[in-house]
């Protein structure tokens, strides 16, 4: 059985892919060919005897309110999560028995969260500070 394109003649279109194994007593409706192919894909273009994809969607630039909604919301996760892994060190810290470790953590992920409430959400691809170990 191979893979096959069932092409309108009319537009070039592949409209349908079927498995066939070529044999005798099946033929497309009036209108169509099919033409043999591993790779075709419904939408494709079949033109002097070579299939083709179709052309990639146009990109929709993002307005500024989308790209900030993305950001922002990026920015939340981030500190929510700078925030869970500060708690513990942080109540080491307020106990007065952080470690010299513990210390050197909590200034880490101090200057990462300050780093990211600086990031500026309003630019399409804003760099995010690397997360601390």
């Amino acid at each position: 059985m191979s893979k096959y394109g069932v092409i309108n003649i009319a537009t070039g279109k592949v409209e349908n892919i079927i498995e066939w194994d070529g044999s005798p007593g099946w033929t497309p409706e009036d209108g169509y060919i099919a033409e043999q192919s591993d790779i075709v894909e419904i939408g494709w273009s079949y033109v002097d005897g070579v299939f083709s994809p179709p052309p990639p969607p146009p990109i929709i630039p993002l307005t500024p309110e989308q790209i900030l909604a993305i950001n922002e919301a990026q920015q939340a996760d981030l500190i929510a999560r700078a925030s869970q892994a500060m708690a513990p060190i942080l109540v080491s810290l307020q106990l007065g028995d952080a470690t010299d470790d513990e210390t050197v953590r909590a200034k880490a992920w101090q200057a990462y969260y300050r780093a990211l409430q600086a990031v500026d959400t309003t630019i399409e691809a804003p760099e995010w500070p690397a997360m601390p170990e």
